[in-house]
């Protein structure tokens, strides 16, 4: 049996970086100050304005209770991963594998529960694969742009009116895990992104075209067909997750100490206290993207080198997303003024088919057209008459 195409196969890497996300530093780096925490001893630094955690795993207990207590405090919390990411290191080219970020139960508590599983939209991005064509006896491999129902291509349609997407002309979501979204009482849910009403979800981790069962679009959908929130953005009054600190396990209590206290405006990181902080402000942000690869420097190189300009949108998205974190709507109103070329909305294979066509005749018959004016002005220039000279009038 043949082996199914390799889509990596034939595509240039990008040339490695200091890690996965240096094209999303440099971004934010424009504007912000970047710098990388780890939270392992359960805070986070009191200068923290948005603590942006994109591709989390397995964090700790302590790391849970620093984004916990960070949020409680009035802090933003974004949350860039799903339940899958593409695992470059796998065997056979393009794979993903399934992960955990340790922030499941802590999401599920705020109103937002990732689903394991990944979203297929026919309304996607094209990925570049080699396909075998045989040419004169000779079989000639080549790189064709195959629709890749994993990147789901999501557009104006299917954003929300909020500062975040606006001026986003499209947005693409590399393997994204669909969101389940039921806000708490005190806050308030507005989903960002969504897929569109045709696509469907799988579990298998088996990412790879099968032509001999799906013909040549090499994907076929399967089970519901329905639209699925993306992306969530949450604000209003939080609750901990937490009924005591874990950093004051083994610690004896000192007398009089309170136990929990409420949130209240003021620094965003956590003080020297431990007491746990049992309910945010009303300023409390928090945004969950059920993908982390659309920031992944290798995912973004790979659009890039295919064409495709939404490496750059979802680089914009992030930079808009911690612009409202900080709730600076104003330069966030500036960004999106203009500042992106409209984008095609995406067709069928028949409709761009004929569109190209139509093309093509309106251009023959300007060509046409051009030739018949032509033609027709030689035909009606008569010659003008000579006037005979002195010579030939004394004859």
């Amino acid at each position: 049996e043949q082996a199914p195409p390799n889509p990596m196969m034939g595509m240039r890497r990008p040339p490695p970086e200091k890690g996965r996300f240096e094209m999303l530093k440099e971004k934010l780096s424009e504007t912000y100050t970047v710098k990388e925490v780890d939270l392992k001893d359960g805070r986070v630094p009191g200068d923290v304005d948005v603590l942006l955690l994109v591709a989390a795993r397995d964090l700790d207990e302590k790391q849970r209770f620093a984004v916990d207590q960070y949020l409680m405090r009035g802090g933003a919390v974004v949350v860039c991963g799903g339940s899958f990411v593409m695992d470059a290191g796998g065997a056979g080219g393009l794979s993903v594998k399934q992960v955990k970020s340790g922030l499941e139960d802590l999401l599920s508590s705020w109103g937002v529960k990732l689903q394991k599983a990944m979203v297929l939209d026919p309304q996607n991005e094209s990925f570049p694969i080699p396909v075998e064509r045989n040419v004169m006896g000779m079989m000639v491999r080549e790189l064709q742009l195959l629709p890749y129902p994993y990147f789901v291509d999501i557009r104006r349609d299917a954003m929300a009116e909020h500062p975040v997407v606006a001026g986003l002309p499209a947005v693409t979501l590399q393997w994204a895990s669909p969101l389940e979204v039921a806000a708490p009482e005190g806050v308030q849910a507005t989903v960002l992104l969504r897929s569109s009403k045709a696509s469907w979800t799988q579990d298998s981790q088996n990412v790879q075209p099968d032509f001999d069962k799906h013909g040549e679009k090499g994907f076929a959908p399967q089970g519901d067909t329905k639209t699925r929130p993306l992306a969530v953005a949450l604000t209003g009054t939080f609750h901990s997750t937490f009924s005591e600190s874990p950093l004051l396990r083994g610690q004896p209590k000192e007398q009089g100490q309170p136990k929990e206290q409420t949130g209240s405006k003021g620094p965003a990181g956590a003080g020297k206290g431990e007491q746990v902080i049992k309910t945010s402000p009303a300023s409390a942000r928090l945004v969950v993207i059920a993908s982390a690869d659309f920031l992944n420097d290798l995912v973004l190189g790979l659009s890039r080198q295919s064409g495709a300009e939404s490496f750059a949108s979802n680089l914009q998205l992030a930079q808009n997303l911690v612009d409202w974190s900080v709730a600076d709507v104003d330069l966030l109103s500036i960004r999106s003024r203009g500042t992106y070329a409209r984008t095609l909305r995406p067709m069928e294979e028949t409709a761009r088919t004929t569109w190209e066509w139509v093309n093509y005749g309106v251009v023959a018959l300007g060509l046409a057209l051009v030739i018949v004016v032509s033609v027709v002005r030689r035909r009606n220039i008569r010659p003008l008459a000579l006037v005979p000279s002195n010579k030939e009038q004394t004859r």
